[in-house]
């Protein structure tokens, strides 16, 4: 008789609460969290987009008609001088040193106007920003890495392996490789290699030190590391990131 008369009591306070202005105030909670944390996930995307979208506008503003020249090939130089702002040359600083070393090759690559230069920064430009947001290699560093060892993508190494960074074998490689005089990491795609590039900069190379410190150190690092076989890589890669002020992207 108690059990019942305390379930009675139950239902009738249960009649007594107004459900109308219970299911109106869950409403005002979840259109307040809503307005909060769903507006936040757009304007999260918004910003997104527009920073592609001002990614984009930055290299059309810098790379638009503009010679890229790193002195090295007297024929293309003259030629160039010729004809300004009509070639890019992806060449060699100090050719004319007499240190020279049989192992480190010579980067030329001649460009019309400048088109496929620009192309293929448009193309890697986003990967390089997210590599360094989640790896802390400067965007600047891997486009201008992949630019100069790939000779803009159109290295016959580059072709074959998918490889934009003459990245070679190690004992901990243990992926695809390119038999060729230098034994070379091959990738599955653009992608991977860019991914490895991070990987490999960070984690075998161990500089991920250099986290806070500019394109600069970087690309000393990297030279001095004697794993790239591009010749006066230093020299090259801070040549490339400020003629065509790939530094901007490190802002991003």
């Amino acid at each position: 008789m108690q059990k019942l008369d305390s379930f009675s009591a139950m239902r009738e306070r249960c009649y007594r609460i107004d459900w109308i202005k219970v299911f109106l105030f869950g409403m005002m909670v979840y259109v307040f969290y809503a307005s909060i944390f769903g507006s936040g996930l757009i304007k999260i995307e918004s910003a997104e987009q527009i920073d592609k979208t001002i990614v984009d506008e930055i290299v059309d503003e810098v790379i638009k008609d503009k010679g890229l020249i790193l002195e090295g090939n007297n024929k293309l130089k003259k030629s160039f001088v010729k004809e300004p702002h009509k070639a890019s040359v992806l060449g060699f600083l100090d050719l004319g040193s007499k240190k020279k070393k049989k192992s480190l090759r010579r980067t030329a690559f001649f460009d019309q106007n400048g088109k496929e230069i620009k192309s293929f920064i448009k193309r890697f430009v986003h990967v390089a920003i997210n590599e360094q947001k989640k790896y802390g290699v400067p965007a600047s560093i891997t486009l201008a890495n992949s630019l100069l060892n790939s000779d803009v993508g159109k290295r016959k190494m580059t072709k074959r392996s998918n490889n934009y960074f003459a990245i070679p074998c190690t004992e901990k490689w243990k992926g695809k490789k390119l038999d060729a005089e230098t034994c070379y990491r091959a990738y599955e795609s653009a992608w991977s290699s860019f991914r490895d590039h991070s990987v490999f900069l960070t984690k075998e190379l161990k500089l991920s030190s250099l986290y806070d410190e500019d394109y600069k150190a970087w690309a000393k690092a990297l030279e001095a590391s004697g794993k790239f076989d591009t010749k006066d890589l230093e020299k090259n890669l801070i040549k490339v990131i400020e003629q065509l002020e790939l530094y901007r992207f490190d802002e991003e």
